[in-house]
């Protein structure tokens, strides 16, 4: 621990993290030991990208990369489409216009943020903090921005903003000269400050979110529903195990509208079968030639697992990719000789979108 505590050298400071990443998992889920693990590990405060590293070492690479590679071409677009429906005012209408702009374009740079924030606080619109009780007064959306992501001048004492907050659940503080041009991002947790590796908004949300896994921090209240939205339909992290609202639920069949075949909860391990619609359900595949004939099918895929990693993990998907299917040679096209000779291709729905799997 000294030589982690001491060393300047990146790369072991790296290797140290991960060497201690078990029994840092014991400290934050030892709800008894009253740790502060910060403070144990303060390397955290001072080593940016050690919150994606033991966010990997929790899970795996595919599950911590889902955030980056799926917002921008898919759950973004739908997001403002979802939002635009909702019942306009102008600071709403401010941020779909900032949300669906060019991340180089002219907005109102004080009070706007850039389109990948925006579009994350429209989701937050879209899935509103939950009613209020005697005990917690109602926090409106707009109320819950300020918990999830603060705007901080630059030339503003970080120290001060520390002193005026309280709450342990982590937030994002964005540093910069306006809205628009943030210049860095800190995770701020228990009054400490966590430099995020990402210069880019969705990016440093990304890291944001995975500190609660990493840390072994609950949701704030008022943004569980967003929170368990990304969780469970961005990250498929115990997907049929989280409790998800109703809302959370709708919001996600409408943006991942896939067709399923519903039934009724199977033993012994029904949450292998619980799909994003909060359903049970089974996977059905199939491969059907040029004279719609059944050439292949595949039947009982769990219900929780994507079209893709059905395919995947499937005797059909593991031949194709081995090329083990003896498809044909490839051969020039009708009246396209000159792109010269074209692989066989078998044309893919359900798997995202409309899409070709190269034989």
């Amino acid at each position: 621990m000294s030589l982690l505590n001491h060393t300047t050298d990146t790369s072991l400071i790296f290797q140290k993290m991960r060497e201690t990443f078990q029994h840092r998992q014991k400290l934050v889920n030892d709800p008894g030991n009253g740790v502060d693990i910060l403070s144990t590990f303060p390397r955290f405060l001072d080593t940016k990208g050690l919150v994606d590293q033991d966010f990997t070492l929790l899970f795996d690479d595919e599950t911590s990369s889902r955030l980056l590679q799926k917002w921008d071409v898919f759950f973004k677009p739908n997001i403002i489409k979802e939002a635009s429906q909702l019942t306009s005012t102008p600071e709403l209408r401010r941020l779909v216009r900032s949300a669906e702009s060019p991340p180089e374009s002219d907005l109102d740079e004080a009070t706007t943020y850039n389109p990948e924030m925006a579009s994350l606080l429209l989701l937050l619109h879209l899935l509103p903090p939950p009613p209020g009780g005697p005990k917690s007064p109602k926090v409106s959306a707009w109320d819950a921005v300020e918990r999830l992501v603060v705007f901080h001048k630059s030339c503003c004492s970080l120290e001060e903003h520390l002193r005026n907050r309280q709450g342990r659940q982590p937030y994002l503080l964005a540093v910069g000269r306006q809205k628009s041009k943030i210049d860095s991002f800190y995770i701020v947790m228990d009054k400490h400050l966590i430099p995020c590796q990402a210069n880019r908004s969705l990016g440093a949300f990304d890291e944001l979110f995975k500190a609660h896994f990493v840390f072994n921090v609950s949701y704030d209240v008022a943004l569980v529903n967003f929170y368990t939205f990304l969780q469970t339909a961005v990250y498929n992290i115990d997907v049929g195990k989280m409790k998800e609202t109703p809302r959370v639920r709708e919001l996600r069949a409408r943006l991942l509208n896939h067709t399923v075949v519903a039934f009724f909860e199977p033993p012994p391990n029904p949450a292998l079968f619980f799909n994003y619609k909060g359903t049970y359900s089974i996977v059905l595949s199939a491969v059907v030639d040029a004279r719609y004939r059944f050439r292949v099918v595949d039947i009982g895929g769990y219900g929780r697992t994507s079209d893709g990693g059905t395919l995947a993990s499937s005797k059909f998907g593991k031949a194709l990719q081995n090329g083990r299917l003896d498809l044909p040679e490839d051969r020039l096209l009708p009246e396209a000789e000159h792109l010269g000779c074209q692989p066989h291709v078998f044309v893919a729905s359900n798997l995202g979108s409309e899409s070709l799997c190269q034989g």
